[in-house]
């Protein structure tokens, strides 16, 4: 719940900040009533194997990310709301696209191929969005900006969830065609209310497609990409390798993982700013070791359930891992980035986390076509990433700045 002082903590803000929050919640909303139930689709109804799955989305996790790492580099030349305005128009026409191909009975290609555009569609808002958060917020309360982001952001995952679990149950091509409303919401809001938040800082309007590359030329943000990478293909496994072992091993319904997911959503939007602010007396680096460790532990209890409700426990878990990593990470990058390419480091980034959200269900889906009766091996396995990721960050320290001090900016 939020104390005394979280509610103080949400003064003070630019009135931008809060429309932006409007569209990070619908368009979170939306796409969370597809994403869970994509594996379950090409699997369960297309009859595809898991590796194939995991194929798709190693390889969405290519194009998306160099999208990714392009839009945000592009927003620091030509602006922020243009580029998530048209994103979010483009990603609902493709949602609407989508929604004829699942009617009319298209197979895994054409299904695949689509979805992958709507994955471009899609790069041109997260990194931008993010980059503008930080346009808008000082860097001493950035922590707490992207937590009250992310509680905005899992609103929309507390309810598409359980809302996706119900309209799967009549068709899967009625989640693309809510997923397209949403969108457009997620467009219209920001068009409306959010002018432009990139400051005029000198950054040239003209440039190559691939000028955000130039980051290879800051080798401690890139070691940072490295070691997050890998949080990242855990943190995926809970969207695509678990709702699978769920179904097949113990036997979950689609409703049953809607309830499971918007338990993240709603435990995210309880628990995201108290928890953030407890943690306020650690360095972010400290945070960013604690919430992989975290991972590490909470996937380790996978293997331990064995009905619906042991999921719902392995869940919570999973989520308070969630809580502690996710604002930290934001942060680290706002850290380290020049302002002038705020975009472009955002965009980086989320190519990383781009990539490593669609490698992990391809770990995934080989460690379950391989182990499928050997549950240990398979979350062992995924734990053993996060604590790696943990102890890289540790062996790393050095390379990392320290946090502003009360008074910065």
């Amino acid at each position: 719940m939020l104390t005394l002082s979280g509610f103080q903590s949400l003064r003070g803000y630019d009135r931008r900040f809060w429309a932006l929050l409007a569209g990070f919640t619908a368009s979170s909303m939306g796409f969370a009533m597809i994403v869970p139930f994509v594996s379950l689709y090409f699997h369960e109804e297309l009859g595809v194997s898991m590796k194939w799955v995991g194929a798709f989305f190693l390889t969405t996790a290519v194009v998306r990310s160099l999208f990714q790492g392009f839009a945000g580099d592009l927003s620091d030349r030509v602006g922020r709301v243009r580029l998530m305005v048209w994103g979010q128009g483009a990603r609902a026409v493709v949602f609407g696209v989508m929604a004829w191909v699942v009617f009319a009975g298209f197979g895994f290609w054409t299904a695949a191929l689509v979805l992958l555009v709507s994955y471009i569609a899609g790069a041109f808002y997260q990194p931008v969005a993010n980059a503008a958060v930080s346009d808008l917020v000082p860097a001493r309360r950035r922590i707490e900006a992207y937590a009250i982001t992310r509680i905005a952001h899992n609103l929309g995952w507390g309810i598409g969830p359980m809302l996706g679990g119900l309209v799967a149950e009549a068709g899967y091509g009625w989640l693309f065609v809510a997923g397209a409303a949403t969108s457009l919401a997620s467009a219209w809001m920001v068009l409306r209310f959010v002018s432009e938040t990139r400051a005029q800082s000198g950054v040239a309007t003209r440039g190559r497609w691939n000028d955000f590359l130039a980051v290879r030329e800051d080798p401690a943000f890139m070691m940072f990409c490295g070691i997050s990478v890998l949080v990242f293909v855990v943190m995926a496994q809970w969207l695509s390798t678990l709702p699978v072992d769920a179904s097949d091993r113990l036997g979950v319904s689609p409703s049953q993982l809607g309830v499971v997911f918007g338990l993240n959503g709603a435990m995210v939007v309880l628990l995201q700013l108290p928890v953030t602010l407890v943690l306020k007396r650690f360095s972010t680096l400290t945070v960013l070791v604690l919430g992989s460790a975290f991972y590490g532990m909470a996937f380790l209890t996978v293997p331990l359930a064995g009905s619906f409700a042991g999921l719902v426990g392995c869940m919570v878990a999973i989520t308070l891992a969630e809580l502690v990593y996710a604002p930290a990470s934001n942060t680290m990058v706002s850290l380290m980035a020049p302002q002038p390419r705020m975009g472009r480091y955002m965009g980086v980034f989320g190519l990383t986390n781009s990539f490593g959200w669609s490698a992990g269900p391809f770990l995934g889906g080989v460690l379950l076509d391989g182990f499928a009766r050997q549950p240990w091996v398979v979350w062992g396995s995924i734990a053993a990433v996060a604590f790696a990721a943990a102890g890289g960050y540790v062996a790393t320290r050095p390379l990392y700045p320290a946090d502003p001090v009360v008074g910065e900016g």
